[in-house]
């Protein structure tokens, strides 16, 4: 399904049929080889009562944190935050607020369950029903003191293309390991397309495909392109996973990325330096977050050891130089 809802469609949504706008399959799911992962689908209703998958489409939101070069990761998961009091912010939160929600209400009338005793034949086991979201409204400060935030932080993840083993042994290998768990460092590509809004084909006007000195964008050089305060358009999509560390509403790009890039380091964004935050999506919870304030420079949010992924396989003000951004296929 190419269709796709926006974040003015999922508040109007919301407004009319409240938290059961999500609509999360638990009949048809699938399992991971040793069943240790379960994968749920999910749909939005939308304010006419029609289901559309959940595929957001945003405009122009600005990238918060800063993105470490690939030599200086702890981990080969890349995150990247936006911090949006518009629309889009809105739809974001009450997307993640619902599916907590609904979460707890399918527990309580035994829909799915991590109490076995407590299960009948219909409902689903789950390893638990904790949840997490893409969503941070808080952190602490090097005292341990909880510092809130202004308007939440939304983590996503920019997914890798999948590979089988004998394809990743082919892969470029570069001379050092990921710092946090020693594990060998390869160049991999991403499951969708970046596109530069600066480089326009000079006969349809659209974006190309982004490229550095003929490259395509990896996750070796993709801190070059989405820096921080940098501009992008795309889509978000979202599947929720059930696995040891958490109930997850997974979320990530999908598709194309447009990207504006901000050449400029030293000026905008909320200054989070760190392309390996785990805390919302895997579940360690936010009381472990510590947030380390340098003035002026960044902040930097440390992130507990990461787990192995168990991922299954536009709105404000326009981008200058591409006022019709909103007509282009995402």
């Amino acid at each position: 399904m190419n269709s796709a809802i926006t974040c003015k469609e999922i508040i109007e949504a919301h407004a009319k049929h409240g938290d059961d706008f999500i609509v999360i399959d638990t009949i048809n799911f699938r399992e991971s080889g040793n069943k240790a992962v379960k994968y749920f689908d999910i749909k939005f209703m939308k304010k006419d009562g029609s289901t559309v998958a959940p595929r957001i489409k945003f405009f122009n939101q600005e990238v918060s944190n800063r993105l470490k070069d690939i030599k200086e990761r702890d981990y080969e998961t890349v995150k990247t935050s936006i911090q949006s009091t518009g629309d889009f912010g809105k739809a974001i939160e009450t997307v993640c607020n619902s599916f907590t929600k609904k979460i707890k209400d399918m527990k309580t009338k035994n829909i799915i369950n991590d109490e076995e005793e407590e299960a009948d034949a219909k409902t689903v086991i789950v390893q638990t029903c904790k949840t997490t979201t893409p969503m941070q409204k808080f952190a602490k400060d090097k005292d341990g003191n909880r510092v809130n935030f202004d308007s939440p932080l939304f983590w996503f993840v920019p997914a890798f293309k999948r590979y089988k083993d004998e394809e990743i042994a082919k892969l470029p290998k570069l001379p050092f390991n990921y710092k946090g768990d020693g594990k060998k460092v390869y160049v991999k590509d991403f499951d969708f397309e970046f596109y530069n809004l600066d480089d326009l084909d000079e006969n349809s006007g659209r974006p190309n495909v982004y490229k550095l000195d003929g490259e395509k964008v990896n996750n070796s050089n993709i801190q070059k392109v989405l820096t921080k305060a940098s501009l992008i358009s795309g889509i978000l999509q979202m599947q929720v996973i059930a696995s040891k560390q958490s109930l997850s509403l997974n979320t990530k790009f999908a598709s194309k990325l447009f990207v504006k890039t901000n050449h400029d380091v030293s000026t905008g964004g909320n200054y989070f330096d760190d392309d390996d935050f785990l805390l919302i999506m895997k579940g360690a919870g936010a009381e472990k977050l510590v947030k380390k304030v340098e003035p002026a420079v960044s902040d930097v949010v440390e992130q507990p050891k990461e787990e192995d992924s168990d991922d299954e396989d536009f709105e404000d003000e326009k981008v200058s130089g591409l006022e019709n951004i909103e007509n282009l296929s995402l």
